[in-house]
């Protein structure tokens, strides 16, 4: 997975501060309307016009082809499973 740098944005769930992007089955740098995951709170997220980053609505998620809610559901779980195991060594 390649990390592609990118123009500072904070994440509209929880403000946390994202500076690259990675592509979850491919390598291209974010286009507009690209899709993306917080790997803070796990929030649904897509790139505006400009590239910086916007929450997923609801029904913009719906209207995701079936496979692309599975893959992104997939990432959401793995965000949180990583944050468990962090905080359960901190323990």
């Amino acid at each position: 997975m390649i990390e592609h740098r990118m123009a500072q944005s904070l994440c509209p769930y929880c403000g946390y501060k994202m500076d690259c992007a990675s592509g979850v089955d491919h390598n291209k740098h974010p286009t507009p309307r690209s899709l993306s995951i917080c790997i803070m709170c796990g929030g649904f997220l897509k790139f505006n016009d400009q590239l910086s980053l916007e929450k997923l609505e609801d029904d913009e998620f719906q209207e995701l082809p079936a496979s692309v809610q599975r893959k992104l559901n997939l990432v959401r779980e793995t965000v949180a499973k990583v944050h468990e195991n962090k905080r359960k060594e901190l323990q």
